[in-house]
């Protein structure tokens, strides 16, 4: 459990830093006149699932998975159901953490759309300068 809810901190944690660079370039589009009000949105729901996320692994951090053993042949009865609540709740846990995931390539996803479509400045050709040959 420990170690799968380091790993989980390590994955958010780098999750957390790619939205921050993305609000970034969000940043940068808008002052560029581009208009991110969509990827902004996007930027905002990441944020909610990330912090639900880490709210998740944080619950998870706080479980024990105590086994009481009563007898010998009850020992291996209550391993296995001490062992499937914690896969269980492993499980969830995932499945939070990629929501989160996706979320945020989903707002990677709309800003690089809201700056794919948005208005090419035109090239303009600058005035050709005739020399005189003589």
């Amino acid at each position: 459990n420990e170690r799968l809810v380091n790993h989980y901190l390590n994955v958010l944690d780098k999750l957390d830093g790619l939205l921050l660079r993305i609000a970034k370039r969000t940043d940068a589009a808008e002052e560029r006149g581009i208009d991110v009000s969509e990827a902004r949105a996007a930027i905002n729901k990441a944020n909610e699932a990330l912090s639900a996320a880490k709210t998740a692994v944080e619950a998870q951090a706080g479980k024990t998975y105590s086994i009481q053993v009563t007898t010998e042949e009850g020992l291996k009865a209550e391993v296995i159901k001490a062992r499937q609540a914690l896969h269980k709740d492993l499980v969830a846990l995932r499945s939070v953490i990629k929501g989160a995931h996706e979320a945020v390539r989903n707002a990677a996803a709309v800003l690089a759309k809201a700056i794919e479509s948005s208005p090419k400045p035109k090239a303009t050709e600058s005035p050709k300068s005739e020399k005189n040959d003589n």
